[in-house]
């Protein structure tokens, strides 16, 4: 399938990439919604993507705000899991079809989770691919301080277009191969062409990574499952949670029961794990990553 790119204007004020896959019956009327993790972008999903075996689904993959080419928040911003769910809210009318099954990693996991617990009656199906891990902090001084501090810090780094304060690279082979630093199982095919999507290239020739330095600071509202436990209790639909057998982010037993029992109103509720796959399943096993997502979501 080919992609199709489109800048969409939210009611939120901000601008996200979208990126479209028009499924092979043209009269399909179910969308998988794809959301990425921390610092990824929509075309994080490629891999998954282009195994071709969603090709029955309209694919709908946003890239949150701050992230690849959707709009940064202005000055005196901050990034929350809840605003992420408020864009979704302005995004999902516009774009998606009527039967809507929702797919996050990582970060966009727990956005997914957040926003199948507001919306109960859009979910059709809540897939969570590590999307349950996020560490839990309690909101509090040492966090506030340590947040005050971190945006001050990545305020004076965010610059202008122009003046980045972003780590730069001669070359985006250079940004590839700092990807395959953080993930060393990462292809190095695959680094180039996620680097050539993720990257932009300043009036010197060198290029940074497009994500807002701000997203990097601590946020001053901590994770508490007890809170998560109030959306997650209001999912309605079938939740299926997934892992990889070598990722780092597995929730030990007793944490993992814990968080799953929060969805305690789900249609069904299921656990699977991708043998030899990092926390990056997206890009260590596509394929299967893609067999299990079509084997849940089903027609």
């Amino acid at each position: 399938m080919t992609p199709i790119v489109s800048n969409l204007p939210l009611r939120t004020g901000l601008s996200y990439e979208v990126v479209e896959w028009m499924p092979v019956d043209a009269a399909c009327d179910h969308t998988v919604l794809l959301l990425h993790g921390f610092l990824d972008l929509a075309w994080g999903w490629l891999p998954v993507v282009e195994t071709g075996l969603l090709d029955r689904y309209h694919l709908l993959a946003p890239s949150f705000r701050g992230h690849g080419r959707s709009d940064w928040v202005g000055a005196g911003g901050a990034y929350y899991f809840l605003d992420y769910v408020s864009d979704l809210a302005s995004l999902v009318p516009d774009r998606a079809r009527t039967r809507l099954s929702i797919v996050g990693h990582s970060m966009g996991g727990m956005v997914a989770s957040l926003f199948a617990g507001t919306f109960p009656e859009r979910a059709n199906k809540l897939a969570l691919l590590e999307g349950l891990a996020v560490p839990e902090y309690k909101t509090g001084p040492v966090r506030l301080r340590d947040s005050v501090k971190g945006r001050a810090e990545a305020n004076a780094r965010r610059g202008t277009q122009a003046q980045p304060g972003s780590r730069r690279f001669r070359t985006l082979e250079e940004a590839a191969a700092r990807m395959r630093h953080h993930d060393r199982s990462l292809d190095p095919a695959l680094a180039l062409r996620l680097a050539e999507e993720g990257c932009r290239q300043l009036t010197s020739g060198e290029w940074v990574f497009r994500h807002d330095p701000l997203l990097g600071p601590r946020s001053p509202i901590g994770f508490e499952v007890e809170t998560a436990r109030r959306f997650w209790s209001e999912v309605r639909c079938d939740v299926l949670h997934v892992e990889g057998s070598t990722s780092e982010l597995q929730l030990a037993g007793d944490d993992r029961a814990r968080r799953l029992e929060c969805f305690s109103n789900a249609r069904s509720l299921r656990n699977a794990t991708i043998p030899d796959a990092g926390h990056m399943m997206l890009r260590h096993k596509p394929r299967e990553t893609a067999q299990l997502l079509v084997d849940f979501i089903g027609i």
